[in-house]
């Protein structure tokens, strides 16, 4: 009973980590992060600007999506024309941290290459 109730734990962490996962892994979603983290508040030009290669296409699809799952706001100011801001919800500073964890785990990875041996493990 149980091994049952423990599987039953994992699954429910795996569904919600697929769920968070599957926020962030379309494309430009990352990069979309880290720069809100850095600079905060962007324009989407601004935003376009500092990603190399992204259309606006896929960056407005992206930022859709980001604003549909409250990982990011878009704020409308009037004016002529009208200015459309983006930045962080808290969802998203979250989730910029966790991207932040992720570059520097990957640093050190990086860093320590040169000094990992390969390990070889076998299953029966």
């Amino acid at each position: 009973m149980v091994e049952i109730k423990i599987v039953s734990k994992l699954e429910e962490k795996d569904e919600a980590a697929f769920k968070v996962l599957s926020q962030v892994s379309i494309t430009w979603a990352i990069p979309v992060l880290l720069r809100l983290g850095y600079f905060e508040t962007l324009r989407f030009n601004q935003l376009k600007n500092t990603l190399r290669g992204v259309s606006s296409r896929s960056l407005s699809r992206t930022l859709s999506s980001l604003v549909s799952n409250g990982i990011v706001s878009r704020e409308v100011r009037n004016g002529t024309p009208p200015q459309v801001f983006y930045s962080l919800t808290m969802k998203g500073k979250e989730l910029e941290e966790l991207m932040d964890n992720f570059s520097e785990l990957s640093e050190k990875w990086n860093s320590s290459e040169s000094d990992s041996e390969t390990i070889e493990v076998s299953v029966a």
